[in-house]
């Protein structure tokens, strides 16, 4: 098996007796891989230091090298099989978040110079497009198709960039009778200088979380390939890690927000997919890929509760906005005339005064509630969005009691389609509030509307 594998598919399953080395030293190991979980164990009857809070590793099987990332200790045994002479058996066992599997070597630095996504859902999303259509005809022709093969290439951030390509393979044998030209696309990641070569599973997370909210799914992910420099030769790694996408899916998905970048049919109505929108995400100080990495999170929830809390505190934190009683100059001179008081007629130390006017300045800026900064995020909609939508300002505030309700542990009666459908709304204005922080332009996307799912 060990010869036969030269790359590792996300769908599939794989099973791997592997050495773990310190110094000089070799242990018998085992590397499994699942869509649902991946499992490191090893096992000696000699001492060795990995021990519980390790976090990393590095394993091989001669031929290959298996760099694994995001070790949680799940097992620990030691066991006594004889006393004289003494013979022990160490055993430890992990669950492991990523395994960057290496033919031959890893990097020699340590880094790598780009990611490819090989997946179905990337298909969809970028859709039928005249790119491809000039392939078509450039194939047809026997022209060269190499100068098309790019959709599109746009900075992601200061050093990095991102873009759609497409893979041209051609075969032909007169001995099995077929001729033949494909070109899959595939999202590419090309590092610059920054500082995440050397861990391209928390690039590929932010790019599956921004996929996942764009398509309005779990992205079906067969492959992501890993390219690298090994003494001036171009070699191929592979990532694997935990697969969602294997979850049942309905038949009718489709792309939320489709790339709509040089379709061939535009029949969707909707604007393209801004590059600019990439670099504010990518932006080493930006905060969407956070935001989207929760919103993932909390929409693969099962419970319908959890998920509208959740929606609730994204669209909540986006909206939250606050208007002064007391004007910043006018504040300052109240709160010096109070803090004199409370000095003059309390016995209060001076952290605890300190504290009293920490208390005054936050509920001075505290003038809008929840359903006040909510209301306004609505009515900041383009008329089209709210009415097709369908939200409310009554029906804002049934939502935030109930939310209210919930959070405090009150007792509530709701049917379970009204508790949906109530989630579906709060889901669908954090969908726009998400498209706002990335810089789309809401007018021109409001047929978006007609693309959203109540669940």
């Amino acid at each position: 098996m060990f010869d036969t594998v030269k790359e590792l598919e996300l769908h599939k399953e794989y099973f791997f007796e592997v050495f773990y080395r310190e110094g000089n030293s070799g242990y018998a190991a085992t590397l499994h891989l699942t869509p649902g979980l991946i499992k490191f164990k090893v096992t000696s009857e000699r001492d060795f230091s990995l021990s519980w809070d390790a976090t990393e590793a590095r394993c091989d099987n001669h031929r290959n090298v298996f760099l694994l990332k995001g070790l949680y200790c799940v097992g620990v045994k030691s066991v006594v099989i004889n006393h004289m002479p003494y013979v022990g058996l160490k055993e430890i066992e992990f669950t492991v978040e990523s395994v960057i599997f290496c033919p031959n070597q890893p990097p020699q630095n340590g880094v790598f110079e780009s990611i490819d996504i090989a997946s179905t859902t990337i298909n969809e999303w970028v859709g039928y497009t005249t790119t491809q259509q000039k392939i078509f005809d450039a194939s047809y022709n026997r022209e060269d198709v190499e100068p098309l093969l790019v959709e599109f290439s746009t900075p992601a951030n200061e050093h990095d960039e991102i873009g759609v390509r497409y893979n041209a393979t051609s075969r032909q044998s007169h001995l099995l009778y077929e001729h033949g030209f494909t070109f899959p696309p595939s999202l590419f990641y090309l590092f610059g200088s920054g500082g995440h070569v050397a861990d391209p599973y928390s690039t590929y997370l932010r790019i599956y979380n921004l996929l996942a909210f764009l398509t309005g799914t779990e992205p079906s992910v067969q492959t992501v390939t890993l390219n690298y420099d090994l003494y001036g030769y171009r070699q191929k790694g592979y990532l694997y890690c935990m697969n969602n996408s294997l979850k049942p899916k309905r038949s009718d998905l489709y792309a939320m927000f489709p790339l709509g970048m040089n379709p061939r049919f535009d029949d969707w109505g909707i604007a393209p997919f801004p590059m600019s929108s990439f670099e504010l995400y990518f932006n080493p100080e930006s905060d969407l890929p956070d935001f989207l990495e929760k919103y993932v999170k909390y929409r693969n929830m099962a419970n319908v509760e959890d998920r509208l809390l959740g929606y609730f505190r994204l669209l909540e934190k986006h909206s939250y906005n606050r208007k002064y009683y007391l004007s910043e100059g006018l504040f300052v001179r109240f709160s010096r005339l109070a803090k004199g008081w409370v000095k003059g007629n309390t016995s209060l130390s001076a952290k605890q005064i300190k504290s009293f006017e920490g208390g005054l300045k936050r509920f001075n800026g505290q003038k809008y509630n929840t359903e006040k900064c909510l209301s306004d995020f609505l009515s900041s909609l383009p008329e089209s969005i709210q009415k097709n939508l369908g939200v409310t300002k009554d029906l804002l505030s049934k939502i935030c009691t109930l939310r209210n309700n919930i959070t405090h542990a009150n007792k509530y009666n709701i049917e379970d389609n009204k508790l949906h459908l109530f989630a579906a709304h709060v889901h669908h204005l954090l969908i726009f509030a998400t498209l706002e922080k990335l810089g789309v332009v809401l007018a021109d996307v409001t047929n978006i509307t007609n693309r959203l799912r109540n669940y």
